[in-house]
């Protein structure tokens, strides 16, 4: 199963995400905004990621 592989890369690209968008409003750049709707999309991915694995193990009878 892809699970952990999408989830570990989706969260590292979420914190990544994170910490650029703190740079970012510290140094008052321009790009504030989209790495924010950015790190925003990625913290969707994951529940939809974690929603698709519960749906999954659900349906194959284990958790």
């Amino acid at each position: 199963m892809l699970h952990p592989v999408q989830a570990s890369a989706n969260l590292n690209e979420l914190y990544y995400t994170v910490a650029q968008n703190r740079e970012a409003a510290k140094a008052g750049h321009s790009t504030t905004n989209a790495l924010a709707d950015k790190a925003k999309a990625l913290f969707e991915k994951d529940v939809e990621i974690k929603n698709r694995y519960h749906a999954l193990a659900g349906a194959s009878g284990t958790t």
